[in-house]
Formats: C-alpha cells, structure tokens, sequence
C-alpha cells in the first residue's frame, strides 16, 4: 500500500512541473495543486515510516 502511494505521488510531482509549464492559466494551477499533493502525500510516508515496521 505505501508503496503504491508513493509511486502514485511521485507521478502527481512529475506531471505538476509537466503542468505547470503549460501555456494555459487552469493548466498551471492544476500543476502547482498536483506538486503540492504529491509532496504533501511524500511528507505523510516519511511521517508514517519510522512508526510501523510492517511494510506490505
């Protein structure tokens, strides 16, 4: 599960600076929130892994 969710984050990072180079105005806020999520969501992992010493 944590690491679906980290792959998963970590292609939310990839495409926000895909995004955020866009040239529509809607395109970079989309990218700006899928960078902001993806690194939110890297932050809860790291968090997350010094407590619980299963991982699936």
């Amino acid at each position: 599960m944590k690491k679906t969710l980290g792959i998963t984050a970590a292609i939310f990072i990839v495409l926000g600076f895909g995004m955020i180079h866009g040239s529509y105005k809607n395109a970079e806020i989309y990218g700006g929130s899928l960078i902001g999520l993806g690194s939110m969501v890297l932050m809860y992992l790291l968090y997350t892994s010094g407590s619980s010493k299963n991982e699936d």
